[in-house]
């Protein structure tokens, strides 16, 4: 009656043997990628084929199918696998206490081998722990080649405990009805089944009827939905079925998801008026073996485009960085020679206004730098010092003093003057050379950025000394001074004292030379910003070198990407598809 359903089998685990090279074949591929570095910051293998997929996919591809007959009691499940196998192969009048496996045997005759044993926990008492036993029934019938099952659960077996037993095989679910309505238990055992397996289709086979009435509109829609040929006996044994969850009263719902759309197919449940219509399991047996194949090359088809998906960005990546960055190079090597010609420009050409600006300043600052010398706290203060070595050393400490306020004002107002050449340079340059410098090691030398703002603090590190801002005549006389004091005798002392201290500062501010500080100015100046720029030019092209290998290997791999793994993928892909037609 069901003589076609090996071949279904077979055709089965041939398309499995296909699958499962396909996905060895991804495994490898993804290996090849993962050794190539092509992600470097990536594991693509792990993010694409996670341990769930992979567990999945050996769920179906790994297992055989097998019949799980079940039944409202043993004498309906005997009936059916004595139909299934077309002989009497199962005593209806003896209930086994195990579980029944039949598998294929090449030599005639029937082999019952020792049980398997499994210790299994029921989930209502996690303490309470039964012993059961799977018996194998070794027959020769050309239904269970190909490593095909057929399992008969024991008369009140909870689904609680099909997890367990049914682990390793691939289950197709048939129920066996002989009453004309379900019992409570028989119910509560399918509802449970529902629960443990929710996805997966029951095929509901009535091996006798009786009688039960419904109303006429129940008996349309029933009629209806099995093409008008149902006795009207079963309605309400198909009613409690559909009250349940497993069949569908209106007839267009259930084609449409019989239906194969959109890369999907799913089989629902299905009602077998009587034993005479068996030859119908092959289509329930061919559908649900096809549902499970779908999952597998959906599955497989959204790791594929998973790895082209990515493939394609990463290579707009590549090709986008291999254009990009010798332009981002050339780019601030042009900024900051324009910056620098700049500061050039500022640091020589602008020396007689800078001379201006200093001769201001020095008359506003006058009265408060004096104030500070003034202020300044010796040590020995208002004691009379009498060693020449002593007034020398406190006179340079106000004259150092002076100065150093001095310069700090003079920074100042010409940081403020190089304003617009940072607006201008340095917010772009700074952000180009950071992208640059971002996958780089200095190895503890100067970088490119580092060295821009050097450039752009060179005017914080000027310092001024008395040889350098004083005029000649105030220089001489200091020389002068220094020989007198060598030979002051011992009763001139000088008293350190806040008169004294404002007088060195009112002199140091009278010997002043705007013309002599610009000058001192703009010397260290440019000397800070050529220093700079040499170890900027110097970064740059230790950052050049770099990327010229670097984009080498980028140029490599994305050519690899193109013409292999690319390819390769697109084969897989295009592999998988012929599996479910």
């Amino acid at each position: 009656m069901i003589s076609k359903l090996p071949r279904e089998f077979h055709k089965f685990q041939r398309h499995c043997y296909y699958l499962r090279r396909i996905l060895k074949d991804t495994q490898t591929c993804l290996d090849e990628i993962n050794t190539a570095a092509i992600f470097p910051d990536e594991k693509l293998k792990s993010e694409v084929l996670t341990p769930a997929v992979l567990e999945r996919l050996t769920s179906i591809l790994e297992c055989h199918p097998a019949l799980i007959v079940l039944g409202q009691s043993h004498h309906a499940k005997a009936t059916l696998v004595n139909a299934i196998f077309g002989e009497l192969t199962l005593a209806p009048d003896v209930s086994p206490i195990s579980w029944l496996r039949f598998t294929y045997k090449a030599s005639e005759g029937r082999r019952i081998v020792s049980s398997d044993r499994h210790n299994i926990s029921r989930q209502k008492n996690l303490y309470e722990e039964r012993l059961y036993s799977i018996l194998d029934v070794e027959i020769n019938h050309p239904l269970l080649k190909n490593g095909f099952q057929l399992i008969v659960p024991p008369d009140n077996e909870g689904a609680a405990t099909f997890q367990n037993v049914l682990s390793h095989v691939l289950p197709l679910f048939l129920y066996a009805i002989e009453e004309d309505k379900l019992q409570d238990k028989n119910i509560h055992e399918l509802r449970e089944l529902k629960q443990q397996f929710p996805e997966l289709p029951v095929f509901f086979i009535c091996t006798s009827a009786s009688t039960q009435e419904l109303t006429e509109s129940e008996q349309h829609q029933l009629q209806c939905l099995h093409g008008g040929d149902i006795d009207n006996k079963l309605l309400g044994l198909i009613q409690q079925l559909a009250t349940i969850g497993y069949l569908h009263l209106e007839a267009e719902e259930r084609n449409m998801t019989t239906r194969p759309c959109c890369g999907q197919f799913s089989v629902v449940s299905d009602f077998l008026d009587g034993l005479h219509k068996l030859d119908q399991l092959e289509y329930f047996v061919r559908g649900c073996l096809k549902s499970q194949l779908v999952q597998v090359s959906n599955i497989l088809n959204d790791i594929h485009s998973e790895c082209l998906q990515r493939f394609i960005l990463s290579a707009f990546d590549m090709a986008r960085e291999i254009q990009i960055t010798p332009r981002r190079i050339q780019y601030a090597q042009d900024k900051e020679a324009d910056l620098y010609k700049s500061l050039m420009v500022i640091a020589g050409e602008k020396q007689k206004e800078m001379a201006q600006v200093i001769e201001l300043m020095l008359q506003d600052m006058r009265d408060s730098l004096i104030q500070i010398a003034t202020e300044y706290k010796y040590q020995g203060d208002n004691e009379e010092v009498k060693s020449p070595q002593a007034v020398l050393v406190a006179t340079s400490e106000i004259q150092h003093l002076v100065l150093t306020k001095l310069s700090s004002a003079v920074a100042l107002e010409l940081v403020q003057s190089m304003a617009c050449l940072q607006k201008t340079f340095v917010g772009t340059l700074q952000r180009c050379l950071e992208s640059l410098e971002k996958n780089y090691d200095q190895e503890k030398n100067l970088s490119a950025s580092d060295a821009v703002k050097q450039i752009l603090s060179a005017a914080y590190n000027i310092k001024l000394t008395t040889s350098s801002t004083s005029s000649l005549l105030h220089s001489f006389l200091v020389r002068l001074r220094k020989i007198f004091h060598t030979f002051q005798f011992p009763w001139n002392g000088t008293r350190i004292d806040a008169e004294w201290k404002k007088r060195v500062a009112t002199e140091m501010l009278d010997s002043l030379s705007a013309a002599r500080l610009a000058k001192s100015i703009s010397t260290q100046f440019r000397e800070k910003i050529r220093s700079s720029h040499e170890a900027f030019l110097s970064a740059l092209r230790s950052l050049e070198n770099h990327y010229t290998g670097h984009l080498e290997k980028t140029e490599e791999q994305r050519i690899a990407i193109r013409k292999y793994y690319t390819l390769d993928l697109l084969a897989l892909l295009w592999k998988v598809h012929p599996c479910v037609i």
